[in-house]
This record gives C-alpha cells, structure tokens and sequence, in this order.
C-alpha cells in the first residue's frame, strides 16, 4: 500500500501543441480527478496574463458520477493517443 502521498498523478499533454508548422491545437480545458470522486475542472492558466488580465474560473465537485464522465471524456483522446502521457521521469 502507497504512503499518503508518495504515488504520482497520471498527467497527460495534448502532443499536437508541439506543432512547429503554426497548425497546433490549443487545449484549453484542464482537470483534475482524483480517487474517482473528487473533480476540478478550470479554465485557468499559469500565465502572467491569466493571473492579472483573464477571467478564470474553476469548479470542484465530490461526485462519483461526474468523476466517471470527466474521466470517459478524456479517455477517447488517450486511447486514440492524441493525448500523451507525460513522461514520469
């Protein structure tokens, strides 16, 4: 059994923002789902623009039903490997 806090999140990137052909797709939407129960869902960025220009906003919800959607909602583009695995090492 893990210790409190020594497992890693998986975290994936949308490969096709690395396009140097000016045609690269710009993921957006981030989340976080955790245990299967709890999700965050932000639009926020870690930008100088995002912090002192944009109007983010981000929602965290406990919902087992919604943590099963946002998970299913991610897992066509890994599947299809659009999204990729961010290297853990």
């Amino acid at each position: 059994m893990d210790r409190l806090g020594s497992s890693r999140p998986k975290v994936y990137y949308d490969a096709r923002s690395l396009a140097l052909d000016g045609s690269a797709a710009v993921p957006h939407a981030k989340a976080v789902v955790a245990d299967g129960e709890a999700v965050f869902v932000t639009s926020a960025n870690r930008t100088d623009s995002a912090w002192a220009e944009n109007i983010e906003v981000g929602v965290l919800a406990r919902d087992h039903a919604l943590a099963t959607s946002v998970t299913a909602y991610f897992q066509g583009p890994i599947d299809g490997e659009v999204l990729k695995a961010l290297p853990t090492e």
